[in-house]
């Protein structure tokens, strides 16, 4: 064989082993059963979350978490030891990733089974500085990767955050066992220490999203670990709740062993798969909870209005005829929501 066509032949070689190299990471998302047209949330881009120019970060290694189905949960900004030294530690980070956007499916072994979750880093983590960090339940039998394919929380963070869609356990999520064998709120401590281990997270600002059974769950975040997570975000859901009387007051609120959070409660009156009565006691629970007085504030999207004089922001957004689906134009209410709580 002639030199001239060897080296046509490498040159072919050399293309062909390229192109294999170029894969799509992500698949379009798809639109949310029943999204209204006239909803003025902005499109997000064609690939949720992934700005322009940034590259897709391989799958983080996988961790071991605790075997047991107890996690010890730290309070917002603590660390574990004491004395000036841990103290600057735990402000200190140094957690470089090669890149940023969509980082894939991130395995984490628990009680001796591996769980998943979806993982997004905002284009603008750095390593050092500090990001919020936001987790996202679905509803029952939907995946992590189904409800962020729905969502453009992503694009309205404008890279600014980082986001956990967990797959639950049996994809459902439980909010009836009592919190100190609760495998979903351990699971969720296992997932946090996870993050945290390989990403700096802003541990005073770290919310938690939810729609239907997920929203439930985050009403049971908010009232079992009010002492890590700062603010709650709940689309058609309930709770808190428990079948024990004696987690009530003499008014009938529900009594929660942390701290209040900042919560913003949507729920349409027309919904027929959880009754808006359940949308309706959660944000009554969080206006009490957090002190909050009767005035209220209309504030964008409208119908939604803010509380007035509580220690925690309130938003409570009463949807008319509205049925059990995602209402898209709160999404950028929800960043601005999130935003409102910085220190």
């Amino acid at each position: 064989m002639r030199w001239s066509q060897l080296f046509a032949l490498w040159v072919l070689l050399l293309f062909v082993g390229c192109g294999q190299d170029e894969r799509s990471t992500t698949a379009s998302p798809s639109s949310p059963p029943g999204g209204s047209p006239s909803d003025p949330s902005p499109a997000p881009p064609s690939e949720p979350g992934t700005e322009p120019g940034q590259r897709v970060l391989a799958p983080l290694p996988m961790t071991r978490a605790n075997d047991g189905l107890t996690v010890s949960a730290l309070s917002k900004g603590s660390t574990s030891g004491s004395g000036t030294q841990e103290i600057l530690a735990a402000e200190q980070c140094n957690l470089p990733v090669q890149y940023t956007g969509y980082a894939g499916l991130q395995s984490l072994e628990f009680a001796y089974v591996n769980y998943t979750y979806e993982l997004y880093i905002g284009g603008n983590y750095d390593g050092h500085s500090r990001l919020p960090l936001v987790f996202v339940f679905a509803g029952d039998a939907m995946t992590g990767g189904l409800i962020r394919s729905w969502l453009s929380l992503e694009w309205n963070s404008g890279g600014s955050a980082i986001f956990v869609y967990p797959n639950g356990i049996g994809l459902s999520w439980d909010t009836s066992t009592a919190p100190g064998i609760n495998s979903s709120l351990s699971l969720v401590d296992a997932i946090l220490s996870d993050v945290e281990s390989k990403l700096c997270v802003d541990t005073k600002r770290i919310f938690a999203w939810g729609i239907s059974r997920g929203a439930f769950m985050v009403n049971h975040i908010g009232c079992y670990r009010g002492n890590v997570f700062r603010g709650i975000i709940a689309n058609s859901g309930g709770g808190p709740s428990s079948q024990n009387p004696a987690d009530r007051d003499a008014n009938n609120f529900f009594k929660c062993p942390t701290p209040p959070v900042a919560a913003f409660i949507i729920h349409g009156d027309a919904d027929q798969t959880i009754i808006f009565g359940a949308g309706d006691d959660s944000q009554r629970h969080w206006k009490v909870a957090n002190g909050c007085s009767d005035e209220t504030v209309g504030v964008d999207p409208g119908p939604c209005v803010a509380y007035q004089g509580c220690k925690n922001p309130v938003t409570w957004c009463h949807l008319g005829g509205w049925p059990h689906q995602l209402w898209t134009a709160s999404e950028p209410a929800v960043w601005r929501f999130i935003e409102s709580t910085k220190e």
